[in-house]
């Protein structure tokens, strides 16, 4: 009942929001509902989302005040309504690009902040009778972490007994002064930088760059685009050429982003940067909240050889992730406490205009279930994540494995990217090139 200090990594996303700019992300489940015997409906969603509610607080919590101060704090909705979160939509063709033209119009409806900061649409139309459920969440209340570990908490295995939901208390924040937390920082700061000169040669390592083509000013609207790739051939081309899994995700990035450009008569003479958040923790029990800080590694656009591009983008991602973990979290974790009141504002006054960017594309690559999971009788049979296209990077694709693929999802701004659809094929087709060079490549 008492409200919650909300953290400066959650609220940093609710003050990003301005009405072009949605950061509210899409969790879309692709159900089977072969096994109940009969479609799932919107009241069968009225009748079994409350038993899941207690699986994090934030599902019955808006925001507010912390009590006398001007801090943001997570409340209790004393008036909750589950009309207030729940829909439904028919497919107007039982196809991918109708299920995706959905997607792109949830990814552009805004979330009410008088109300808890999610919905769930259940869509119906797909072929060969499967259903889908797309939830829009806000990004101040889940990461891709702490999304994974609510699916695992929802779900179960084949012939498993769902497990009992189990309510999890709210970890208090504390109220730090002024003072304190800028002690705090500055002996962060300080940590980090001994860290990041012990470190060595950063030349893999991006820092700001210009604004590329990439890089269009644009405004609300969103496209989104779904796909897959087979896990077992990023598994194949990891092995063969001695990297990691992301590596081969990034450098998959790199060759679909090369293709594209050079489909658009753009330069290809440089590499792209691309944004990615590393979790803190693996923390099974977290099931709310960001925990996490951005990378940024090289997409090696401007090399022709798929095996030159794959080692080079893949050496960036790993140095990233290296001088991350000697950097440590801290600094991340205290500076969003203090940015949070001015980055986004000057976000909004210089996105459009600036001609340094950081990164042109944010990636993301969550692990998820090995294994089929169910809730309850019906079957979990693809699990797609979107995430926020926030200006001046404005195109956004996040790989969330499951089973045997990696489920793709698209977000960008049309102008950034017009045929959302197409690049998710050329992702597609880079990694078949990958698999067929290091196939034939001649050991060392």
């Amino acid at each position: 009942p008492h409200p919650e200090r909300m953290t400066g990594e959650d609220g940093i996303f609710l003050r990003f929001e301005r009405p072009d700019t949605p950061t509210h992300t899409l969790k879309m489940v692709v159900l089977d509902p072969a096994r109940r015997g009969a479609q799932i409906t919107l009241d069968d969603l009225h009748r079994i989302v409350p038993e899941y509610l207690a699986l994090t607080p934030r599902a019955t919590q808006r925001v507010g005040r912390m009590p006398g101060k001007r801090a943001w704090a997570w409340v209790t909705d004393e008036d909750f309504d589950l009309a207030h979160h729940l829909d439904e939509v028919v497919l107007d063709a039982p196809d991918r690009a109708a299920l995706d033209q959905v997607c792109s119009e949830l990814a552009m409806r805004q979330l009410d902040r008088r109300h808890p900061l999610w919905a769930m649409t259940l869509v119906h139309g797909l072929d060969g009778g499967l259903q889908a459920v797309v939830v829009r969440v806000h990004h101040a209340i889940n990461d891709g972490k702490s999304t994974i570990n609510l699916l695992h908490a929802a779900t179960s295995e084949a012939g498993a007994a769902p497990a009992p939901v189990m309510a999890l208390p709210a970890t208090p924040v504390p109220h730090l002064t002024a003072r304190t937390r800028a002690a705090e920082l500055v002996r962060a700061v300080r940590h980090s930088s001994r860290a990041s000169r012990e470190f060595g040669p950063k030349h893999a390592i991006p820092g700001l760059v210009r604004r590329m083509a990439l890089n269009p000013r644009g405004g609300g609207e969103r496209v989104c685009a779904s796909g897959s790739l087979d896990l077992h051939d990023l598994k194949a081309v990891a092995k063969g050429s001695g990297v990691t899994v992301n590596g081969v995700f990034h450098a998959v990035v790199a060759g679909a982003m090369r293709d594209e450009l050079l489909s658009r008569g753009e330069r290809v003479d440089r590499p792209q940067v691309a944004a990615f958040g590393i979790a803190e923790a693996t923390d099974p029990d977290r099931r709310h909240g960001n925990a996490f800080a951005t990378s940024f590694a090289y997409l090696h656009v401007e090399l022709a050889d798929p095996l030159e591009r794959l080692n080079a983008t893949s050496h960036s991602a790993a140095e990233a992730i290296r001088l991350r973990w000697a950097a440590s979290f801290d600094y991340y974790r205290k500076a969003s406490d203090i940015t949070q009141h001015f980055i986004p504002r000057a976000r909004a006054i210089f996105a459009n205009i600036t001609p340094i960017v950081g990164n042109q594309i944010t990636t993301a690559n969550v692990p998820g279930p090995k294994t089929v999971r169910w809730f309850g009788d019906v079957e979990l049979v693809e699990w797609t994540s979107y995430s926020i296209a926030l200006a001046p990077s404005m195109l956004s694709l996040t790989g969330y494995s499951y089973r045997d693929r990696m489920f793709l999802g698209l977000t960008a701004i049309p102008e950034a990217m017009p045929d959302p659809a197409g690049f998710v094929a050329r992702l597609e087709r880079s990694l078949a090139e990958l698999l067929e060079r290091v196939g034939t490549a001649t050991p060392v």
